[in-house]
């Protein structure tokens, strides 16, 4: 029979192997946007680039009927799913870097969070597939009006950098920049990614305010997002390898 200390090793044990096994989840989710990249650039060169976002809603449903994951791509789609599974990422990290600051380890929790839970619910990518479907079938000139209406209160919603569509932008990276902030320090994770990851949200937040709060930004703070964005992607990188060797 089990004694108490056995079973209470066991079940320690037992849980450490839970730890690794959802912290090498959270890694593999990590690679994530490094996946929608390559998936972007693929799909570019099979389809063509992607359509840019001042199209009307008569062109964006012809579209979907011709060329569905064309559509996907030029409404954000790929980046809809790797939000989604930055969740699991969040929530590695602040388990790890609770002990760090435990109130602001849980407010990045929420923040990211709540922001996915919004860039998800913006999103039009899925219910313009959906139109779009309906747009191929549709025979009369009143169903084509009614798919029409819809698809422009949906485009309408989803509109990018705007003063009233920011915060699926802004919470996601806030988040990230006090996590990265609380990686200070660590032994798991090292100044350097704590620093990398300071910088590179630092910049896309910049471009994210500017771009959605000042006229004529954004085109300017291009390259700030650009370089923004490659440098978090390294840090994605760094953590998820770094997450894959705990525990």
């Amino acid at each position: 029979m089990e004694t108490g200390i056995e079973a209470a090793s066991n079940g320690g044990e037992a849980f450490r192997r839970g730890g690794a096994a959802f912290y090498r989840f959270a890694a593999a989710c990590a690679i994530a946007p490094l996946a929608a990249l390559i998936f972007d650039i693929a799909a570019s060169l099979v389809y063509g680039a992607a359509p840019t976002a001042e199209r009307g809603a008569r062109d964006w449903l012809e579209l979907f009927a011709a060329s569905p994951i064309l559509g996907l791509q030029g409404l954000s789609f790929p980046q809809a799913v790797t939000t989604l599974l930055g969740i699991p990422l969040t929530a590695a990290l602040y388990l790890e870097l609770r002990g760090r600051g435990p109130g602001w380890a849980l407010l990045a929790l929420v923040a990211g969070t709540v922001g996915s839970a919004l860039f998800l619910a913006q999103s039009a990518a899925l219910p313009m597939l959906a139109l779009g479907g309906r747009w191929a079938g549709a025979t009369t000139e009143a169903e084509r009006s009614a798919l029409l209406g819809a698809a422009e209160a949906l485009l309408a919603r989803n509109a990018d950098f705007t003063p009233a569509g920011c915060l699926p932008f802004v919470l996601p990276c806030a988040s990230w920049l006090a996590l990265a902030g609380l990686m200070m320090g660590s032994r798991a994770f090292g100044k350097g990614l704590s620093i990398l990851g300071l910088a590179s949200f630092g910049l896309v937040f910049l471009f994210t305010i500017g771009a959605s709060f000042v006229p004529g930004a954004f085109s300017i703070l291009v390259p700030v997002s650009m370089i923004g964005g490659l440098g978090s992607m390294a840090w994605n990188v760094l953590t998820a390898i770094s997450l894959w060797r705990m525990r």
